[in-house]
């Protein structure tokens, strides 16, 4: 779906690799597979957002959690991720196994903010 718009984004639980946190990570589909997208920017037209850079999961194991009840994401993934990697700055080496793409081709709508009546 490359150049349109995505209506759903998806969530994977990461680790960094120095083991002070687990948190949810914005994930696209991309080319048919599975990107984080830790850094977004806004777009135009107004009123759209895209990722910044997406980070590959094809090398890495993922569980699925869609069907595990209060589960904070969709997907988790199995192994600690550098920070440096999810910050945009992977050296050489982390590059070869956590592939990225920088401002690809994909946006999505901002949900409008919603009224508390």
């Amino acid at each position: 779906m490359s150049g349109g718009i995505i209506p759903e984004l998806k969530r994977i639980m990461v680790m960094i690799t120095d083991g002070r946190g687990i948190f949810p990570v914005p994930t696209v589909e991309y080319q048919g597979k599975l990107w984080l997208a830790p850094q977004w920017i806004v777009s135009d037209p107004p009123g759209y957002k895209m990722p910044a850079y997406i980070i590959s999961l094809e090398n890495l194991a993922i569980q699925d959690l869609r069907q595990m009840p209060n589960s904070q994401a969709d997907y988790a993934v199995g192994e600690p991720i550098p920070r440096s990697v999810l910050e945009g700055r992977a050296s050489p080496e982390e590059a070869i196994k956590y592939p990225t793409a920088v401002r690809p081709p994909l946006r999505f709508q901002i949900p409008p903010p919603q009224t508390i009546r």
